[in-house]
């Protein structure tokens, strides 16, 4: 089972906080296995995921409430399609993490894993031009023996996170991957064989599966395990460095921080931070000065949690998806807690089914959440006040969880496991649109 390998496996990993300096040969192969690409998997039509005029609810069997007596149109949500996951030797996978970029091709990049013992994952590359009215999967990457539990993207590379059972190649499961990507953001179908000396690396961590990943100047933040768990920092690739496999430690200026059941990692302006079942760490990016907030005195064992940073003029704050504790709101600047947003409780429906997985910005006016099988929270503030207020939320139906979650161009994009990607619409007030809204201002970075 993947849960005894883990214990196994984190009982033999050292805590050490020091940066590392050992420079050891470790003997494995650098050869590992290769990945099958698929290109221009249409979702059926290119426009099924075209909304109507209306904001009605297209689909009866989805559940939508309001929290407030009067609710404008502009705080209805719509599901208008979905992005299936992909299916390998007859396994669903499940999507675990969506991360957007805006720049140039407008894309959509959603990793997938493999529940149970099962190590297999995927890389989708989602054209989402044309906001949510036109989607379209670009590029599917399977990867035979690998989980990917998060992705993220930085000029021109995909960096992926996980952990493999290869066990003739890696040292310990988890690992963290850079990919260069083609000017149009997608992956080149050789990229395994080219002759570009920075085509891809693949980077064997300690511990047992990678669970966040953001490249942040010249550095790489991974954070990895669950009991004895770090944040590996690493130092961009050297340029002599081959493509294929490396230790961590064949980096230059490596930094290991212990951080128990480390789960997801953001970066803003001012802060780079990282969170875990009961804590908030976070770095200045000026001066490496970094602190560490307690945001809960227990946790749920191996779930997810995680971050995302969002400056406003002079405070930088963090929003944090904390579980069974819900969202909280901490103001870095003064490492202060500025409101605490409880979980979702639905009748009928056990409490541990409903805990908050994720949650994202907007600007400094919305908040969403992803709450497990208690679908998606809205909640919003107005300019001069301190704190969301909830005005919308959306089940998906038992059995689905909404895990991670994403937002661009007044569509919503919620990764939910084996039923894949759910794309929603969230129109914002019009006044605020006109004023603040733009393709490349989206979901608070």
């Amino acid at each position: 089972m993947k849960l005894l390998v883990l214990l196994i496996l984190l009982s033999m990993i050292s805590c050490s906080s020091d940066t590392i300096t050992d420079t050891t040969e470790t003997q494995y192969s650098t050869e590992i296995s290769t990945v099958d690409i698929e290109f221009k998997q249409e979702l059926g039509e290119k426009t099924l995921l075209e909304y109507e005029d209306s904001l009605e609810i297209a689909d009866d069997t989805v559940l939508a409430k309001s929290v407030k007596a009067k609710v404008k149109v502009t705080d209805t949500l719509q599901v208008i399609g979905t992005i299936p996951a992909p299916v390998i030797d007859g396994e669903t996978l499940q999507a675990t993490d969506i991360y957007i970029i805006t720049q140039g091709k407008k894309r959509a990049y959603v990793s997938y894993n493999t529940s149970g013992d099962v190590f297999k994952g995927a890389l989708q590359i989602v054209d989402i031009t044309g906001g949510g009215k036109f989607v379209e999967v670009d590029q599917t990457i399977i990867f035979e023996n690998r989980d990917i539990n998060t992705v993220s993207y930085d000029d021109g590379y995909v960096y992926l996170a996980g952990a493999s059972e290869d066990e003739a190649s890696f040292s310990s499961p988890a690992f963290a991957e850079i990919i260069k990507t083609t000017n149009q953001g997608l992956i080149p179908d050789d990229y395994q064989t080219s002759d570009d000396n920075d085509a891809y690396r693949v980077i064997d961590l300690p511990s047992f599966a990678a669970t966040g990943i953001r490249k942040v100047d010249d550095r790489l933040y991974v954070t990895v395990g669950a009991d004895g768990g770090k944040i590996v920092a690493i130092e961009e690739p050297e340029s002599d460095l081959s493509n294929g496999l490396h230790l961590y430690s064949e980096f230059a200026d490596v930094e290991v921080i212990d951080f128990d059941d480390a789960r997801y990692v953001d970066y803003g302006s001012n802060y780079v931070a990282a969170v875990s079942g009961t804590n908030l760490w976070y770095q200045d990016r000026e001066t490496n000065s970094s602190a560490t907030i307690t945001i809960s005195s227990d946790a749920i064992q191996y779930s997810k949690s995680t971050v995302d940073l969002f400056d406003w003029f002079f405070s930088s704050y963090a929003y944090v998806s904390n579980g069974a504790y819900g969202t909280s709101i901490y103001n870095l600047k003064t490492g202060t807690l500025t409101q605490e947003i409880p979980q979702q409780i639905i009748e009928g429906v056990s409490s541990d089914l409903t805990v908050t997985n994720a949650v994202t910005g907007a600007w400094n006016y919305y908040l969403f959440t992803a709450d497990g099988e208690g679908g998606v929270r809205v909640f919003k503030k107005t300019l001069f006040s301190t704190t969301f207020d909830e005005i919308t939320s959306i089940r998906f139906g038992d059995g689905l969880s909404a895990n991670a979650i994403m937002y661009y161009n007044k569509y919503l994009f919620v990764a939910c496991g084996k039923a894949g990607v759910k794309v929603l619409y969230k129109s914002v007030d019009s006044k605020f649109s006109k004023a603040y809204s733009s393709e490349d201002d989206f979901y608070g970075e």
